[in-house]
């Protein structure tokens, strides 16, 4: 059966179909950001207003578990307006009937077919194996020189995120999984794939540059250059997934088990049932790493050819 999965709205053009300017399309989602990461940052000035919070909290390594909760609200609200709503709304508003494009939101993200479940236990796979060479160019990204303004950065959000992953309790546990796990596999990749990555493929002719310039902004994003190259690479895996199988449900789905997995890691370590401490230093042979990146385009290689002879996501 044809696989339909990298067809883009530019494919087979309808006549009177009207397709949004990609230009517009992403300030609009960037604009949307910043507005939803206002009403975010507004929410949380009224919560902790009605609990008397202090706003100028600082989180720690040895925070106490009240402060702890309190910056998973912070980051929690911030995410939820400015991915999961300011990402629906764009695709909402370029996309909802009547603006002529001949497609709707839900088919335009690609979240309105349920995903062949192998092709997810592939990508799953593919996570597994790429790891090592991920930590690998971990190792190589922080041994690159940085100013000092980007290491005094990078040093307070490592203590930010050392206090989250201070987990004494199952409800910290389940926090911790919403905030780090479920909230990005969502509104990241509604953002960074469903519009980013998809309004690029609409302007740049050769899609596996389009992938990369969505994975390098993907990657800058997130402000922490000390793991930018890694960040990059997973970006890039995740598009690749979205690009391929043509559903969102994949990369979001890979997302989520990727940082699902550092959490329940970082969890079980503090309950002593783990004797990985994911807070350090993992030094990966290169050996590891080469035949990392070579179980990962095997992997590639039987997702590509799954997508190929399927109707995917039927």
């Amino acid at each position: 059966m044809e696989n339909n999965s990298n067809k883009t709205e530019t494919d087979n053009p309808v006549r009177g179909q009207l397709f949004p300017s990609p230009g517009l399309v992403m300030l609009t989602q960037l604009g949307l950001f910043i507005l939803g990461s206002g009403i975010g940052a507004l929410l949380y000035g009224v919560i902790s207003r009605l609990y008397g919070w202090d706003m100028a909290l600082s989180l720690l390594p040895d925070s106490p578990e009240a402060d702890r909760w309190q910056i998973r609200v912070q980051l929690g609200l911030g995410h939820l307006a400015g991915f999961c709503a300011s990402g629906l709304f764009t695709a909402w508003l370029f996309y909802r009937p009547g603006m002529g494009s001949g497609i709707s939101w839900p088919d335009y993200l690609k979240i309105n077919r349920k995903p062949d479940w192998l092709v997810v236990a592939l990508a799953l796979l593919l996570m597994m194996v790429s790891t090592p060479f991920v930590l690998f160019t971990l190792q190589l990204n922080q041994d690159i020189p940085m100013p000092e303004s980007f290491k005094l950065a990078e040093e307070q959000a490592e203590l930010v995120l050392k206090g989250l992953l201070n987990m004494e309790y199952p409800s910290e546990l389940i926090g911790n999984l919403l905030l780090i796990a479920v909230l990005p596999a969502i509104g990241e990749e509604i953002v960074f794939r469903g519009i980013v990555q998809r309004q690029l493929m609409r302007v740049i002719p050769n899609p596996i540059a389009a992938l990369f310039l969505a994975a390098v902004i993907f990657s800058l994003a997130h402000f922490q250059m000390e793991g930018f190259i890694p960040r990059m690479i997973l970006g890039l895996i995740l598009g690749w997934l979205y690009w391929k199988c043509g559903n969102l449900w994949v990369p979001s789905i890979a997302h989520l088990f990727n940082n699902g997995a550092q959490v329940l890691g970082q969890y079980l370590h503090k309950q002593g049932l783990s004797s990985v401490n994911l807070e350090d230093d993992i030094n990966v042979p290169t050996a590891v790493a080469l035949l990392s990146l070579i179980m990962a385009f095997g992997v590639i290689t039987l997702i590509n050819r799954r997508t190929d002879t399927s109707e995917y996501g039927s």
